[in-house]
């Protein structure tokens, strides 16, 4: 929702009249201007309409909501990250296989940890330091749209070994993965390819506020398609969780299987156990 008002009140406060009055006349190739050395005007027509001009004005609602988030996201993805890695080695699975799958869930937890850290760094490395900006800008990106990739190989992995386990709860886990979460995060990495082509044409196009525009809303997308990893990544948390009382109802089931009902001598049938009155002589 922070995200969502940061934007949106940005649009709703530009000077709409002005929008693509002067479209044709200021339309330049970025590498033209670089040619040239004028980056300070390659830096003014890249900052239109991003998300990063919208929070310049909110840089402390920003950091005060993302910076909690970010380490609540971060609790919750290592504890997930921490139970799959257990389910990797409790698999039957070749000694470098699982620990090729182990590293690449390290791997990724560490990753998303880098991104978040990037992420905050946009606060202190704002658009008025814009060479900084573009910098934790472009690590924060990247690192996402790795990150989201290297869980979909891992993921992969990970749900072919738990269909063949036999296991409630691992099946379980498997069949929301592949229904739920890898599409979800398929659609996101798209979504970044998309924001690719966008920024390509934007730059190719420097001065053309619609171009921009779309570059800008692609690009408030690609922040909100973070925080729906973490909500399909809940389903996870949901299997999770609910594993303990699985594996709780599956070992009071056998616990109660084993218990030895006494059977009457000579016979096959149960006996009923009662309490029987003793006798006693009062002689």
């Amino acid at each position: 929702m922070m995200v969502l008002y940061i934007y949106g009140t940005y649009l709703l406060q530009y000077e709409w009249a002005s929008f693509s009055v002067h479209e044709k006349a200021f339309t330049h190739r970025l590498v033209d201007y670089v040619w040239r050395w004028e980056l300070d005007i390659v830096f003014e027509h890249l900052k239109a309409f991003t998300f990063s001009e919208a929070m310049l004005h909110n840089l402390d609602l920003y950091l005060a909501v993302g910076a909690p988030v970010a380490v609540l996201y971060f609790w919750l993805e290592r504890n997930r990250i921490r139970w799959l890695q257990g389910f990797v080695q409790q698999g039957n699975l070749p000694v470098e296989k699982a620990r090729l799958l182990t590293w690449g869930l390290e791997l990724y937890l560490w990753m998303v940890f880098a991104d978040y850290i990037f992420i905050l760094l946009l606060v202190p490395f704002h658009l008025g330091l814009p060479r900084a900006h573009y910098v934790c800008a472009g690590c924060a990106f990247t690192l996402g749209i790795v990150s989201l990739s290297a869980y979909l190989w891992v993921s992969a992995e990970l749900v072919a070994m738990a269909k063949v386990s036999g296991d409630v709860v691992r099946n379980t886990w498997a069949l929301r993965a592949q229904n739920r979460v890898r599409p979800a995060l398929k659609l996101f990495v798209l979504l970044h390819f998309i924001t690719c082509g966008a920024a390509y044409w934007k730059v190719e196009n420097l001065g053309s506020d619609g171009k921009a525009l779309l570059f800008g809303v692609l690009e408030t997308l690609v922040i909100l398609s973070y925080q729906g990893a973490h909500v399909v990544f809940a389903l996870d948390d949901v299997t999770v969780g609910s594993g303990e009382g699985l594996h709780a109802d599956k070992l009071a089931k056998l616990a109660a299987a084993e218990i030895q009902i006494p059977k009457r001598p000579g016979t096959g049938v149960p006996s009923k156990l009662r309490e029987k009155p003793v006798a006693t002589d009062t002689k």
